[in-house]
């Protein structure tokens, strides 16, 4: 199944679309353009000339890497097939705070004060960008995949109603947490609370956005197909362990350990039976 899948997306050779290639084009510039930029601002005094040659080194990073993925055959198909996409959005964190890190200790040639500025702009830039290419290249790969399949079954994941209300709970929780924490900084004097508010936040939001949202999955020969707004997600069979059906909950049981487990609401999926009969023939079953 997994060879039938990799060379269904290899015998796929268009080029991407002008919007993956723009998107590929910001993504290469939101890497490149601030270290030219840190170069321009520790060689150059006059604002004038900064912000034309500023603007002039983005508009050729981002035309140049923009043009060059645009002629590259199943360019978008081929980045999203692989697993460790997760890569894409990784790397302007771990770029950008070697070269603060650098400029600290004094390895990179450029000053603490050229470097932070830009290179914090280029982190959330560039993780931005990321996460919008790692979509955008699962989505169309898994276009390529499901092209000619056609599906066994699909329903509408919820959590189970008890979970939704813990996680809705914490994170309204985390959302005040933040002007919490400004308070405590602001009023009480403690540096830390802005800071820890802003920790619990982003566990809350993390939690958040990590329970199916009335996410559409689908039953197909080459994998699950997990859609949510814009985005679609082929999870191949081999990712999964088996699935096992309660009374009021549907489990998918993932093949790696840091991977949750999906959970869904069996109230909420209309024909029960038929996804199940679906999903048997793919993975090992049980109820409980």
């Amino acid at each position: 199944m997994a060879s039938t899948t990799v060379s269904r997306a290899s015998r796929n050779g268009s080029r991407p679309d002008p919007i993956y290639a723009l998107v590929a084009g910001l993504y290469a510039c939101a890497l490149l353009a601030p270290l030219g930029l840190i170069t321009l601002a520790e060689s150059v005094t006059d604002i004038a000339v900064f912000t034309f040659g500023g603007f002039a080194l983005v508009a050729v990073v981002t035309a140049v890497a923009g043009c060059a993925a645009a002629r590259i055959s199943g360019l978008a198909v081929e980045i999203g097939r692989h697993r460790r996409l997760w890569a894409l959005w990784a790397a302007p964190g771990v770029l950008f705070m070697s070269l603060i890190v650098g400029a600290e200790t004094g390895v990179a040639p450029w000053t603490v004060d050229s470097v932070v500025g830009w290179s914090l702009l280029g982190m959330v830039a560039g993780m931005l960008l990321g996460g919008l290419l790692m979509m955008m290249s699962r989505t169309r790969y898994a276009n390529a995949q499901l092209s000619d399949l056609t599906d066994a079954a699909q329903w509408e994941g919820w959590l189970p109603r008890r979970r939704r209300r813990i996680v809705n709970a914490v994170t309204v929780v985390g959302c005040l947490c933040v002007p919490a924490g400004i308070v405590a900084e602001e009023l009480g004097g403690y540096e830390w609370g802005f800071i820890l508010g802003q920790m619990i936040f982003t566990v809350a939001l993390v939690a958040d956005r990590g329970r199916p949202h009335g996410r559409t999955y689908r039953v197909s020969e080459a994998g699950l197909v997990v859609e949510h707004a814009f985005s679609r997600r082929l999870r191949l069979w081999s990712s999964f362990t088996g699935y096992t059906r309660s009374e009021d909950v549907l489990y998918l049981h993932t093949a790696q350990w840091w991977r949750p487990t999906i959970r869904c609401d069996t109230d909420e999926i209309n024909e029960i039976d038929r996804v199940t009969d679906a999903l048997g023939t793919h993975l090992s079953g049980s109820d409980c």
